[in-house]
């Protein structure tokens, strides 16, 4: 009797601390199956609660570090399609591109072009919509996308409402075909800003120049 209550005690004492662990990092239904095969093993005999309390813990340390690279492979790839879209369509209207950056420690980053003076403001609202248009393209999300929209509410606050929805959706249109066609070339430059990121080690890659524009049309910087 007495072991069996033992036993209970030790059940209950596992459980609670299976609760706080999934209460604590949210590690969702795989660590639920590592604790019902936790369970049957320790009701089976076959070890311990504290070996299996062990081996618990060791397994959510080891989830939270999986768990945290994906998510921040996940953001910065996120980063990464955004600015590719504002250079490609920057490049696509005309404007003069300079360089494309991204900053994965603060999630900031843009690509720096110069405007003709004859530029239009459509041209002007299809770059700065690029971002997030680039990003639902790739079913990606940033914290990027709700900025550049309220840069857009200001560039188009003088102008009457209806024109201002007419041009947002215009912009909007010219920055998804340009997209659609130059797709290729968004893929091709936000892998290389990712291949930086992690192969150098650094929170903030730039490309810029001979090698922006050579990966834009697909040849060797070299060529």
């Amino acid at each position: 009797m007495n072991e069996i209550t033992d036993l209970r005690a030790e059940i209950v004492q596992l459980k609670k601390l299976i609760a706080d662990q999934m209460y604590a990092h949210e590690l969702g239904a795989r660590t639920a199956l590592k604790t019902q095969d936790a369970l049957i093993a320790m009701l089976r005999g076959e070890e311990t609660s504290q070996a299996i309390a062990d081996k618990l813990e060791a397994f959510v340390a080891a989830r939270r570090v999986a768990d945290h690279e994906t998510l921040t492979q996940a953001r910065d790839s996120a980063l990464a399609i955004h600015e590719s879209g504002h250079a490609v369509v920057a490049h696509g209207v005309g404007f003069e591109l300079e360089a494309v950056e991204m900053d994965c420690a603060t999630g900031n980053g843009g690509a720096d072009y110069i405007m003709p003076d004859d530029a239009d403001l459509v041209a002007e609202v299809a770059v700065t919509s690029a971002g997030y248009v680039a990003e639902h393209l790739a079913r990606r999300a940033s914290s990027m996308a709700y900025r550049d929209y309220l840069k857009i509410r200001r560039l188009l606050a003088h102008l009457p409402e209806a024109e201002r929805a007419s041009v947002h959706a215009e912009g909007f249109r010219q920055a998804e075909t340009i997209l659609v066609v130059e797709w290729d070339a968004v893929l091709r430059l936000a892998a290389e800003l990712l291949a930086r990121r992690w192969r150098d080690g650094s929170s903030i890659v730039i490309i810029e120049g001979d090698e922006l524009m050579a990966l834009l049309q697909g040849r060797a910087a070299d060529a």
